[in-house]
């Protein structure tokens, strides 16, 4: 409701909600519900659309997009 609530005033250094936000995917790199069970099955998730990591703290933004790109391609 609040943007201000999404990051922090420390604009580096700081953990941002907003960074870290995306889908929860399994390991066939698809989305799921909170069970775990895919969402949709024909569909797989990679780089930036994927949930839990803050690409700008941890500075692996192109790393993953490559590598879950690499992999979704591959399934």
């Amino acid at each position: 409701e609040n943007e201000e609530d999404w990051s922090e005033k420390q604009l580096l250094g700081g953990k941002h909600m907003f960074a870290s936000m995306g889908v929860t995917i399994n390991d066939q790199m698809q989305a799921v519900y909170r069970n775990n069970s895919p969402i949709i099955t024909n569909v797989h998730f990679a780089g930036r659309t994927i949930g839990g990591y803050d690409f700008v703290e941890e500075k692996s933004c192109n790393g993953v997009g490559i590598a879950t790109g690499y992999k979704a391609g591959r399934l």
